[in-house]
């Protein structure tokens, strides 16, 4: 059995934050979902490699929660959904200050879009490459990176990831949507640890406000893709602009019109307490209205992380505190 490194007492006051209950103990993997701020940032330690995925807002945050949990150990695997500053911008430092073997992103981050927020990206890259790092840009559609062709990962055989999207050069119905731009760029992939699947979305769009199908999920739903997964990260925090209920069923009916799995969840993260309530007609009251295929895990109103693991061959996602 693992246990983290520096175990702390729930309550305790980090860099004027309390800290969670510590994670769980685990066996061989665990993922977390953390509850940083505003934005994503997701930790999956499997054995002894360690994948960061996306990094929220706040600079600082996610850098002290690998310092407190990982200690000084290199990062294996770091990507980039797509380049918003609550996926970025807490991203950053790490990139900077830690040991890292390999990096992707989509390959689109505009020099020209919101300057303030891209400056230095190209440069990071670049440093990233001089010290050694594999630097790789999805959307760029390198030969590994066929979509829908899983591949295993070459840190660890237990690790298989399948890219169903991601782009560099924004698409003529993009034209004149801002950030969507941005959005409908995220990397959408499935990381699957043995049996265990997890979708993660980034930002894409996926409907309207009169819940038409469009977009990044409505390529998904129309492609002949295997999408099926135990959890999934819902697409752009759970706002009103994304998860459509046909692409959450392509993600948790199977073939035969049964669910895919026996438990499944969707966990909704990004939307801080800092920023307001999320938009009306999002979060958990929509999904809640899709139920029962899945368990719906929000961290949205409370300052929660969402662990991972597996336990007597079961999945089982919870927040910190019911662990």
């Amino acid at each position: 059995m693992k246990m983290l490194p520096l175990m702390l007492l729930s309550g305790c006051l980090f860099n004027g934050r309390f800290l969670e209950p510590d994670p769980p103990i685990y066996d061989d993997f665990l993922v977390h979902f953390l509850k940083l701020g505003s934005g994503d940032a997701t930790l999956i330690e499997v054995d002894d490699q360690v994948i960061v995925i996306d990094g929220q807002y706040s600079r600082n945050h996610l850098s002290d929660y690998l310092d407190q949990h990982l200690g000084d150990r290199p990062i294996d695997l770091a990507i980039l959904s797509h380049f918003h500053p609550d996926h970025w911008r807490g991203l950053r430092p790490v990139l900077e200050d830690r040991e890292i073997a390999e990096f992707w992103d989509s390959g689109l981050f505009p020099e020209g879009w919101k300057g303030r927020q891209s400056k230095g990206y190209v440069e990071i890259r670049e440093d990233l490459e001089r010290r050694g790092t594999l630097v790789r840009g999805l959307g760029e559609r390198e030969p590994a990176f066929e979509l829908n062709q899983p591949f295993v990962w070459d840190a660890n055989d237990r690790v298989t990831f399948t890219i169903f999207a991601a782009t560099n050069r924004p698409t003529a119905r993009d034209e004149n949507k801002g950030g969507d731009i941005i959005n409908n760029s995220s990397i959408v992939m499935r990381v699957q640890i043995d049996e265990w699947r997890f979708l993660f979305t980034g930002d894409i769009i996926g409907r309207t406000d009169d819940d038409e199908l469009i977009d990044i999920e409505a390529d998904l739903v129309a492609s002949d893709f295997d999408l099926n997964a135990q959890v999934l990260k819902a697409p752009h925090h759970g706002s009103q602009s994304s998860g459509h209920p046909d692409f959450i069923d392509r993600v948790f009916v199977g073939g035969d019109g049964e669910p895919a799995f026996d438990k499944s969840y969707v966990v909704m993260m990004g939307w801080s307490l800092d920023l307001g309530a999320p938009p009306t007609g999002s979060g958990a009251e929509r999904y809640e209205a899709m139920k029962p295929n899945f368990k719906l895990l929000s961290n949205d109103h409370e300052r929660q992380h969402i662990y991972c693991t597996s336990r007597a061959e079961v999945l089982r996602c919870d927040f910190a505190e019911d662990w």
